[in-house]
């Protein structure tokens, strides 16, 4: 990532969820889920936002595994169709249930208690 490149913190789930598993061939990036801590070394918090932002995606590929949606490989409508089916447990846990709007850092502090 480049140096002055910053981890979103208030995003949509969906939007980042998406950003995580697929491609975007538009912007010519790789799916977020590749990254490693050597990779936003040069990013302000980078390694702390990577662990939390993982955490987050970890929960929710272990509550769609759970609920037998989860897919290896996914295409678009597969990762859309993953996060209706397991976004209403997720955004239980955020400070805002209704909001599709979070913050990871105050969330990761919720699946960690």
């Amino acid at each position: 990532m480049p140096k002055d490149s910053q981890f979103p913190n208030n995003v949509r789930l969906r939007n980042i969820w998406q950003r995580w598993l697929l491609c975007d061939e538009q912007n010519k990036t790789f799916p977020l889920r590749r990254l490693q801590a050597k990779d936003v070394r040069n990013t302000k918090n980078g390694r702390r936002n990577l662990s939390g932002l993982s955490m987050v995606m970890n929960y929710m590929i272990s509550k769609a595994k759970g609920k037998c949606v989860y897919y290896d490989d996914p295409n678009e409508e597969q990762v859309m169709e993953m996060f209706h089916k397991i976004s209403g447990s997720v955004f239980a846990l955020n400070k805002y249930p209704c909001c599709e709007t979070f913050s990871w850092h105050s969330f990761t502090m919720s699946i960690s208690a």
